[in-house]
C-alpha cells in the first residue's frame, strides 16, 4: 500500500496532521520545529500517524465526515477539550466536531479515519447495540498502560506490513478489520478508568480567549482588551493559560502573532521583514528578532532566505521544462503554418 510521506522544518506543515484535518496551529514550544508526517489509506479507512519536536497548540475539526480515532503521547499527558489525556488514551473525535489539542513538547501520534457507516457496521457486528455507545463519547477514553502498549505495538506492526506492495486483497482485508478492531477495542471494552475531567472553568476560558484570537486575525489584540472583553483579571487570565497551555496568555498571543509573521515570510516574496513585524503589532525590530529566534530557532532573514532558496531551486528545475515546452510550442507553430 503506497505511503505518502513528508518531512518538515516549519510548523505550518502540521495543518495537515491527518488527511482530512482543516486545522489552525500554534507553535508554544521555543525551538526548531521538525518532524514527519506519513498518510496511508487502506481501503476506505485513512492512517496517519507522525511526530514533531516542539509544542503545539491545534484546534479545528481533524475530518467533516469521518470519525478519527487517535493515540498521541509517549511522555506526559496532553490536553483535549476538558480532558486531560495521558499517554496510551485513545482520543475520539466525531465528524466535524473541534479538537482542541494542547502538548507542550514532542509528540508522536497515530490516527485512523473512519466513516461512520463502516464504523458503526463493524461494532454492531461484534456486539449488537455497541452503536449506542457512541452516542454520547467523550474526546478521551482512558486506557490502561498495558493494554496501551500493547495496542501501540500491534498498530506499528499493521502499519509496517500494510507497506508491503505484494499483499493480495484478502490479505489487505483481513488487516483493515485488524485496524477497525484496534481503533473501536478501548470503546467496545469500555477502560474501567472512565473518563478524567480536568477543572472545565479554566479550560473553557482559554478555549473562549484563544477563538477570539482567532477571529481578530492579523490584528495584534492587547492584554487589557482581552481582559475587558471576558471579564477577568489580569492574573486571573495569565493562571488560566499556565494551567492550560505551560504559557501565559501573553505570551500564547505573542506566540500567536509569530506564527503569522512567520507564515508571511515563509511565502518568500519581496517584504520587508520590520514592515510585516510591525503590522503584527512588533514595533522593536532587535526585541522582535530575539523573540522570533527564541521560538522558531531562526532569525526571520533565515526564514525569508529559506523560501527564496526554495523559490530557486524550484526554477532551476522547472526552466528545462518550460524551454522544451516552448520549443515544442513553436514547433507545432510552424507546422500549422506550413499547413
Amino acid at each position: 500500500m503506497p505511503i505518502n510521506r513528508v518531512e518538515f522544518s516549519d510548523f505550518e506543515a502540521l495543518r495537515h496532521v491527518v488527511q482530512d484535518s482543516t486545522v489552525d496551529i500554534v507553535q508554544i514550544g521555543n525551538g526548531v520545529m521538525s518532524g514527519v508526517i506519513e498518510h496511508m489509506k487502506v481501503g476506505t479507512i485513512g492512517i496517519a500517524t507522525g511526530s514533531y519536536t516542539q509544542g503545539i497548540r491545534m484546534r479545528g475539526p481533524l475530518s467533516l465526515r469521518r470519525w478519527a480515532f487517535s493515540v498521541t503521547g509517549e511522555d506526559g499527558p496532553a490536553l483535549v477539550n476538558h480532558v486531560e489525556a495521558k499517554p496510551g488514551d485513545q482520543i475520539i473525535t466525531p465528524p466535524g466536531h473541534e479538537l482542541y489539542f494542547v502538548r507542550e513538547d514532542a509528540n508522536r501520534y497515530a490516527v485512523a479515519l473512519i466513516e461512520p457507516d463502516e464504523l458503526f457496521s463493524f461494532v454492531e457486528g461484534l456486539q449488537p447495540g455497541a452503536a449506542e455507545l457512541w452516542n454520547n463519547v467523550g474526546n478521551v477514553l482512558a486506557v490502561d498502560p498495558q493494554t496501551a502498549a500493547y495496542r501501540a505495538d500491534t498498530f506499528q506492526t499493521l502499519f509496517t506490513a500494510l507497506q508491503d506492495p505484494t499483499l493480495t486483497p484478502e490479505a489487505m482485508e483481513f488487516y483493515r478489520l485488524n485496524l477497525l478492531e484496534l481503533a473501536t477495542g478501548p470503546m467496545l471494552s469500555r477502560a474501567k478508568d472512565g473518563f478524567v475531567r480536568l477543572k472545565q472553568s479554566a479550560m473553557a476560558l482559554v478555549r473562549e480567549v484563544d477563538r477570539y484570537l482567532t477571529e481578530a486575525g492579523s490584528r495584534p489584540v492587547h492584554i487589557f482588551e482581552l481582559c475587558s472583553v471576558f471579564n477577568v483579571s489580569k492574573r486571573t487570565l495569565h493562571r488560566a493559560f499556565h494551567d492550560v497551555m505551560g504559557i501565559g496568555a501573553i505570551t500564547f498571543s505573542r506566540n500567536k502573532r509569530l506564527g503569522a509573521v512567520h507564515s508571511v515570510l515563509k511565502q518568500g516574496g519581496r517584504v520587508l521583514v520590520r514592515d510585516v513585524a510591525k503590522q503584527h503589532g512588533f514595533l522593536q525590530p532587535g526585541k522582535f528578532t530575539q523573540e522570533y529566534r527564541r521560538l522558531f530557532g531562526e532569525r526571520p532573514s533565515e526564514t525569508v532566505q529559506r523560501a527564496q532558496y526554495a523559490r530557486i531551486l524550484l526554477a532551476i528545475w522547472a526552466f528545462p521544462l518550460l524551454t522544451r515546452f516552448s520549443a515544442t510550442t513553436a514547433m507545432i507553430d510552424e507546422t500549422l503554418t506550413l499547413c
